[in-house]
């Protein structure tokens, strides 16, 4: 048996809840994997008692840094915009939700019916 049948609410606001993700993984990306790797030289120096290599990897976070944020993050323009469309889609569907809501629910419920 089918489960019921989503509103175009619950639909919107899944596209919306996507296109966030997706977002926050375009911009979250190139700030992550440089901030670990600093924070693997942090650990390297101060636990490990490592001064040069953890200069090193706190270095190489700082070059990585400065290349995600200059270079890279260029190239994840698609991947925003994807996330922006995905958005406005869930907003499209949550207010054409709104003004057709009533008649398309009643219609789901009739084609859904079942014969005993």
């Amino acid at each position: 048996m089918k489960g019921a049948p989503k509103s175009a609410r619950q639909r919107g606001a899944e596209w919306i809840l996507v296109g966030c993700s997706v977002l926050l993984g375009a911009w979250a990306l190139p700030m992550v994997a440089p901030i670990a790797v600093m924070a693997y030289g942090a650990f390297k120096w101060v636990w490990n008692k490592e001064q040069t290599q953890g200069l090193f990897w706190i270095a190489a976070g700082i070059v990585g840094l400065v290349l995600f944020q200059g270079f890279f993050i260029g190239l994840l323009w698609p991947l925003k915009a994807l996330g922006a469309l995905l958005i406005l889609a869930g907003a499209g569907q949550i207010w054409l939700g709104s003004k057709i809501g009533i008649k398309q629910n009643a219609i789901i419920e009739i084609d859904h019916k079942e014969e005993p």
